[in-house]
């Protein structure tokens, strides 16, 4: 297993080392910037990475305006080509509105995505309890499918004691191939 936090995470990693992977968890946060919103990278930008993504730049696609790199829906879309993510067996994305992007790992041949839809804060840990179940039941053996409902299942019928409490549970689904384990 390979963990890699904040700086580690960079832009090079996602667009070159993500296939050499089976199992791919990206926890991020998301801004929006001039319409745009971008998933946080975790690199601070530098003179290299702003030469070599020079044109990503002056697309909109990378943004460093909240001092550390965000890349946007089409960044991805840009560098995830059919098959570039054809090893990865399952990619577990973490953060608000991801499933705005999921399709774009599906479609660079990853297997099966579980995503997490709304918008939500990380800081409360709420989708962090969330992946741990979900990957709780994935380890006994069950399927994707199985895992993503076992886990949500004790939420979809809470009944609040006030009705003016608000659930702030995220949403969480899968697509791609359901029956994927990973044991």
């Amino acid at each position: 297993m390979t963990y890699l936090e904040n700086t580690a995470v960079t832009v090079s990693l996602l667009t070159t080392q993500l296939n050499n992977y089976d199992i791919v968890v990206w926890r991020s946060n998301v801004y929006v910037h001039n319409h745009i919103t971008y998933y946080y990278v975790g690199q601070l930008n530098d003179p290299t990475t702003q030469q070599a993504y020079a044109s990503d730049f002056a697309s909109g696609w990378l943004d460093d305006s909240h001092g550390i790199l965000g890349a946007s829906i089409d960044f991805f879309a840009d560098h995830f080509g059919q098959g570039s993510l054809s090893n990865v067996k399952l990619v577990v994305l973490i953060a608000s509105m991801s499933d705005s992007i999921a399709s774009t790992f599906l479609s660079a041949g990853a297997t099966s995505i579980i995503d997490f839809t709304g918008v939500f804060s990380l800081q409360f840990g709420i989708a962090d309890d969330l992946t741990h179940g979900i990957f709780d039941f994935l380890a006994q053996g069950n399927s994707v499918a199985d895992s993503v409902s076992n886990t949500m299942h004790p939420f979809q019928n809470m009944i609040l004691e006030d009705p003016l409490d608000i659930l702030t549970l995220p949403s969480v689904a899968y697509s791609g191939d359901s029956t994927v384990t990973i044991t």
